[in-house]
């Protein structure tokens, strides 16, 4: 799964962006370890966010900040794409190949609130709406 659209392009760490959060829902029947792979660098998340099987609408947080990404988030300071990847054991910034099914809602980039007045001006205002997972 790919973040698509050149709102998601530029610098998360001049425009403050701690975290990416969303709604989840795995359907499925496999609980997934989720990361967030950013194709500049190769750059990963270090710790999966986990989604049981059949879990229901969660609302989770994707940590972006250097020390919570390999390459210490190299890619973060120039991000233009990013994808979703399943990996229990992190061995690569492709994943392991799964057959899931995912909703994917009310994507967003957050900041601490210290960080939040720069943030309003870029990145805070995006959303990204995959597939309604929430009812």
């Amino acid at each position: 799964m790919a973040a698509g659209g050149s709102a998601w392009f530029g610098n998360y760490i001049q425009a403050g962006v701690d975290a990416i959060e969303m709604d989840l829902n795995n359907s499925g029947t496999t609980d997934l370890s989720l990361r967030l792979s950013f194709k500049r660098d190769g750059a990963v998340s270090l710790v999966p966010v986990v989604v049981p099987a059949g879990s229901g609408c969660l609302r989770v947080s994707f940590l972006v900040t250097p020390a919570a990404m390999t390459n210490n988030g190299a890619a973060l300071f120039n991000v233009t794409e990013f994808h979703f990847v399943h990996s229990a054991q992190f061995s690569t910034f492709l994943g392991e190949l799964i057959v899931a099914t995912v909703g994917i809602d009310n994507v967003s980039a957050v900041a601490e609130p210290s960080k939040q007045a720069p943030l309003l001006s870029g990145l805070a205002m995006l959303r990204w709406n995959i597939e309604l997972c929430c009812v």
